[in-house]
């Protein structure tokens, strides 16, 4: 985005995320915003906290959209980054790994 440093980017496109997807239900413009979020954020080095909330949330919309491979795609990253030490982000975890097993029986589902 011309004009904007990346960590403005940061904060502002994970609020413009969670804005639309809390006050509209507008799924799609929130995955674009937590999309950059994500891009932002892993340029930036910067793997944590709302990194890891933004991935959940992901998760949870391409889940909606029964895209699991997707939703498991995030899921795993949330494996990867998530900080065992801090209970939030452990939280993140524990959710993460039950939705993979989630995913993956509805993912089977749809191909019956």
């Amino acid at each position: 985005m011309f004009g904007y440093n990346d960590y403005a980017i940061r904060y502002s496109s994970w609020y413009l995320g969670n804005y639309y997807e809390t006050h509209f239900a507008d799924y799609e413009n929130s995955a674009k915003f937590y999309k950059l979020h994500i891009e932002t954020c892993e340029k930036l080095k910067e793997t944590y906290g709302y990194y890891i909330y933004t991935l959940e949330r992901l998760s949870k919309l391409e889940s909606i959209k029964n895209d699991y491979d997707k939703a498991i795609e995030y899921c795993e990253k949330i494996k990867k980054y998530a900080n065992k030490k801090n209970k939030d982000e452990l939280e993140c975890l524990k959710n993460a790994k039950q939705n993979i097993i989630l995913y993956k029986k509805k993912k089977a589902e749809l191909k019956k």
